[in-house]
């Protein structure tokens, strides 16, 4: 291992097949990582990857050459896998590697349980981008963390001086022009999860933009190339300099590995007159992309695309594309019947729940669901157009979260009183966020509307999904204030729970953590979060076994929205040149891609169509584990919204949608009496007249009110049987081999 002013410097090489790894060891390299067969990040390509009988060879021959052996463990995890990772695990400590390289906390805490001797290393599908979470992971026994290929120099300095650990730099090869863990678009589209080794790279489909026809790379980046600033590197701190490329071949690695060797080296032997610009022209002539230096000087701008022809979409071995533009698949009757059929199974566990009276959160006192919540639907004999029997709505406990953007939402929202809103952190231009004055009104328009007869509204601050230090600083001040005006939080990253996780706040995990087993579930409850959103990757049999595995979890499930299937901190506004008001609009022969900003310059690609998980409500709210469902509705307007919340909550059984619907006080008495002690009989027969026939009047006008909202209903399930949607990830039953 190399020393330079008593700290350690590591070239990290990588292997992608037994072949390849035999010329590596002899490269001049002080370490190697390289991925099994299974829970690897490099699953695209037949005959890479390793057998359990060549990782023990392989880690016997770099052993015996000095040097280190990483193994890739650093696919997400399901619950289907959990037996084989246990097995895989096992094996793996036996043949003694000298770290793995994790992504998903689930397999931390299969390593913690079965008490193996593994160090872990944080993959860059952490996406590690602050202190707090290399604070949360240094709990977990991670010693070293590939930081976001985000993350600029200056900042992994910071890193460094605030935690000690390990920091591990990509020093060369391949990039994602989306944060890590945060492109969904391949497992949308294709069933081939990018956070699972299988990407299809639509990033490197050619667009067009405006009324332009040309055939461009935007979303395709440059390679990576730190050459000329090994100085830079070794001063901020970085630890393992590395150098990605487990898919190409050999005589192209093995020369690179050797030219960034010979700089490390020459700098080490003589810094003051390193000259870094020596051997940096083979580099570039050898280079399979156009290179550059990517976010280590801060955010790059439009010199960071690939325009050139070789990699902008294909395979380097064989000139083919990783795949060619195509529409988002559309949903058809025969994949949501069987769809229906793997979530069957949750109704099976969901007959077992005992009684409504049960508290949904245990962390929060304000979320029950009582007999008041569901009190219209014991009208049977008033509300005749209801298709629900009194069976299927007693067993439900699940209510509406609503993400929003702009105070015009969140006041809808509000006027239908959903179980909970969520005031977006990453809020689209044009619009700016929300104020404190924002939150405190909203706050009070919630007290307002509450009474005996309503169940109380959740008000949430939910935190942009990345999260550098200098918002963390922003947001911590901006969080402390509203501790008594809001109900809680929801966070992206695991940064943010470490930050906030002592105030008396209700906090919940978006999907961004890509939690899809009950283990990093479980990892995120016991650091202080009280519930957690499932992965928008889960396939339907997948997202069922995690449900039924998570019982003592709880959980929420985005069922519909515009989803971003790519988040970007690569600002393609200021790209473009474009100055206008609505989303920044990109095209190529499947359709038209939006882009939109948000207030922090970041950027989110969406889907081109609606996630739309509506039909399978029945089964997903009948779970012991979901108690709320999410919609996402930062792009809807006022009127869309409303549409989208009476569909899904008359789903959930029929909940009031507006005030005007309620029963009048004196139908609660009515029935009250009727249920508690049958006085109402005697009553009515003792009174006059007048009374019997305002009873009459008021059960008349209900009913036709009742009708009224029934049409309403009809009308707005018409609406969006309209909208062109799609089952995302969730319609692929069995994941793409």
């Amino acid at each position: 291992m190399r020393q330079y002013n008593n700290q350690t410097i590591e070239l990290l090489a990588p292997a992608g097949n037994m072949a390849i790894l035999k010329s590596i060891v002899d490269t001049n390299c002080d370490a190697v990582y390289f991925g099994g067969r299974s829970l690897n990040m490099r699953m695209i390509r037949k005959g890479f990857n390793f057998t359990n009988e060549e990782l023990k060879e392989a880690i016997e021959l770099i052993h015996s050459k000095g040097k280190l052996a990483y193994i890739t463990v650093n696919s997400l995890l399901e619950e289907a896998e959990v037996e084989e990772a246990k097995t895989y695990l096992r094996y793996l400590a036996s043949i003694q590697p000298d770290a793995l390289i994790v992504q998903d906390l689930g397999i931390i805490q299969l390593i913690k349980e079965l008490e193996l001797p593994l160090i872990i290393h944080a993959s860059v599908m952490m996406n590690v981008h602050n202190v707090p979470m290399i604070k949360l992971l240094q709990t977990q026994q991670v010693t070293r963390v590939v930081v976001s290929r985000e993350t600029t120099l200056e900042e992994v300095q910071m890193m460094k001086e605030a935690t000690g650990i390990e920091i591990e730099y990509f020093t060369h090869g391949d990039m994602c022009v989306a944060h890590g863990g945060a492109c969904y678009y391949s497992s949308m589209l294709f069933g081939m999860s990018s956070n699972r080794g299988r990407c299809l790279k639509p990033c490197r489909w050619w667009f067009s933009h405006g009324d332009s026809t040309e055939r461009t790379y935007p979303l395709a980046v440059k390679d990576m190339a730190m050459y000329p600033y090994i100085k830079e590197m070794v001063h901020a701190g970085v630890t393992s300099f590395k150098i990605e490329g487990r898919m190409r071949e050999k005589v192209f690695i093995c020369d690179l590995i050797n030219d960034y060797g010979d700089a490390i080296d020459g700098f080490i032997a003589d810094p003051t007159h390193f000259d870094p610009t020596v051997g940096f022209d083979k580099i570039v002539e050898n280079r399979k992309r156009d290179l550059f230096t990517g976010y280590a000087f801060g955010k790059p701008g439009k010199d960071n695309m690939n325009t050139r022809y070789e990699g902008t979409g294909k395979f380097y071995s064989t000139g083919k594309m990783f795949s060619q533009p195509v529409e988002e698949p559309l949903p058809t009757p025969e994949i949501e019947a069987v769809i229906h059929q793997h979530l069957a199974k949750i109704g099976e566990e969901a007959k077992n729940y005992a009684t409504l009276e049960a508290p949904i959160n245990s962390a929060s006192n304000t979320n029950k669901a009582t007999n008041s919540d569901l009190e219209i639907n014991t009208y049977q004999t008033i509300k005749q157009t209801t298709n629900r029997t009194t069976d299927q709505i007693t067993n439900r406990i699940t209510n509406l979260s609503v993400k929003v953007q702009t105070m015009a939402q969140a006041k809808c929202a509000i006027n239908f009183q959903v179980g909970r809103i969520y005031l977006s952190g990453d809020v689209y231009e044009p619009n700016k966020g929300f104020t404190t004055a924002e939150v405190i009104e909203l706050s009070d328009l919630i007290r307002l509307s509450d009474n005996e007869d309503k169940k109380h509204t959740e008000l949430f601050i939910a935190t942009p999904r990345m999260m550098n230090e200098g918002q963390l600083k922003t947001y911590d001040m901006w969080i402390r204030s509203l501790v008594t005006i809001v109900d809680g939080l929801m966070v992206g990253d695991m940064g943010s729970l470490y930050q906030w996780r002592d105030l008396p706040l209700t906090i919940v995990g978006d999907y961004s953590l890509n939690i899809s087993n009950p283990y990093a579930a479980r990892f995120y409850t016991e650091q202080g979060m009280s519930e957690v959103a499932t992965s928008l990757e889960l396939s339907a049999d997948n997202y069922s076994l995690f449900v039924a595995g998570a019982s003592d979890v709880v959980l929420e499930t985005v069922v519909f929205g515009r989803m971003p299937g790519m988040y970007f901190e690569h600002d393609f506004y200021e790209a473009f040149d474009y100055n206008g008001t609505e989303p920044l609009v990109l095209h190529n022969e499947a359709g038209e891609f939006q882009i939109y900003r948000d207030q922090h310059k970041r950027c989110h690609m969406l889907m081109r169509d609606y996630y739309n998980l509506i039909n399978f409500i029945d089964e997903i709210a009948t779970s012991n584990s979901v108690h709320h469902i999410r919609y996402e509705a930062q792009v809807d307007d006022v009127d869309r919204m409303s549409m989208i919340i009476k569909v899904i909550q008359d789903r959930l059984g029929g909940q009031e949608t507006n005030q005007e619907s309620e029963p009048s006080e004196l139908e609660r008495e009515v029935h009250s009496e009727q249920e508690s002690n049958q006085a109402l009989e005697q009553s009515i027969s003792e009174s006059n007249k007048g009374f019997e026939q305002s009873v009459v009047e008021s059960n008349q006008a209900f009913v036709q009110n009742q009708l009224k909202i029934d049409q309403e209903l009809e009308h707005s399930n018409k609406l969006i049987d309209e909208l062109n949607y799609t089952y995302g990830a969730f319609g692929f039953i069995k994941e793409v081999k």
